[in-house]
């Protein structure tokens, strides 16, 4: 699974089944601890690729200065 929504998804039935399977709770956690690691993960690669219009570019405030 390499979305990001798939994986929160999974993280989420890992924690409900940790609630309602206490004496394996440990292993559940530890799985939705796994997939956690996978959204953000998925969620770095996204934000790598396509940085928003947020990111620094050539210009800054003054504008672009390759032309002087």
């Amino acid at each position: 699974m390499n979305d990001r929504v798939g994986c929160r998804d999974m993280e989420l039935l890992c924690r409900h089944r940790a609630a309602l399977d206490r004496q394996n709770s440990w292993k559940w956690l530890g799985r939705a601890a796994r997939w956690k690691h996978l959204a953000e993960r998925e969620a770095a690669l996204l934000y790598a690729e396509h940085p928003g219009p947020m990111a620094m570019g050539p210009f800054t405030i003054e504008g672009d200065h390759r032309d002087k």
